[in-house]
């Protein structure tokens, strides 16, 4: 059974995503994620330099929930910023502490080690890795791994989900709905930094998988970005990240999980989606292309 956990990568609005957030919506959002039985929550330090932290830690605190009740992941890429998380986050301890983005050059034990030693984390995880580069880290008790859990991106998704079973390595997804991309708003390249991902140099491509998402939809009555959700409910993760904006957005999301796909139409979705990311560079080995 797939976990669901609120994302807050858009509440701080950074690195050319979300910059129209409005703090009000996001503040609606966390309260109806706890109204709705919501308890997990994800964030990170890089997001909006900590504000996304500061502000899920306030609103946490005006609710009548025993710290054992929630699951708190965050995100860090400095040791140095762990304990400004944990007092950004109003906590004295966070259930999971993931290493966000690995440097591929450069052997990241060190890090890792001393995320183990930190007083106030009961997990460490890392993000953004593929398998190749989790095999040089067995050494290294990892409890979750985060990666992308979406129709723009399952390159070695099957792989890594066999590896992390075997190891019993948990697996945490996210952006089910492709930074909004699936929903069927931006069948064009939206105006940020969305617009480099590497789909929309494939317009034949993802519009196929787009107008199938619209034909399921229309046939099960509900919106695209439930159909993609589904299809991410689906791929057995231990958790998956929903990142609404709103608080309409997230109620929406939280009904993905009553529709039901038939073994044909996921088929049909993965086809359309491996169609699309045969367009992406080989040596690719994340959406967003990314390296530090």
């Amino acid at each position: 059974m797939t976990r669901l956990a609120l994302g807050t990568w858009a509440f701080g609005g950074n690195f050319g995503f979300w910059a129209d957030q409005k703090r009000k919506d996001s503040l609606k959002t966390i309260h109806q994620a706890v109204r709705s039985g919501v308890l997990e929550f994800d964030t990170a330090s890089a997001y909006a330099n900590g504000q996304s932290e500061q502000l899920l830690g306030q609103q946490l605190k005006r609710f009548p929930l025993e710290r054992s009740s929630l699951f708190i992941s965050t995100k860090t890429m400095s040791l140095q910023d762990v304990k400004k998380s944990l007092h950004r986050l109003c906590m004295t301890y966070v259930d999971l502490l993931y290493l966000h983005w690995p440097n591929s050059k450069k052997d990241c034990h060190p890090i890792l080690d001393g995320m183990r030693k930190v007083e106030g984390i009961r997990n460490i995880g890392i993000c953004n890795v593929n398998q190749a580069y989790l095999q040089t880290l067995e050494d290294i008790p990892l409890s979750y791994i985060q990666i992308p859990c979406t129709l723009l991106w399952t390159r070695g998704l099957k792989e890594l989900k066999e590896y992390c079973k075997g190891k019993g390595i948990k697996l945490s997804g996210y952006s089910p709905v492709g930074m909004g991309i699936l929903s069927g708003r931006h069948n064009t390249p939206p105006k940020d930094s969305r617009s480099t991902l590497y789909c929309y140099k494939a317009p034949k491509e993802l519009q196929a998988l787009l107008a199938y998402l619209q034909e399921l939809s229309l046939t099960k009555k509900c919106s695209q970005s439930q159909i993609a959700i589904a299809w991410a409910l689906a791929q057995g993760f231990d958790q998956l990240v929903i990142g609404a904006r709103t608080k309409e957005q997230l109620l929406q999301d939280l009904q993905s999980g009553k529709i039901i796909l038939h073994e044909s139409e996921l088929t049909q979705l993965d086809m359309l989606s491996e169609t699309l990311q045969k367009t992406a560079p080989s040596e690719q080995d994340n959406l967003f292309g990314h390296r530090w």
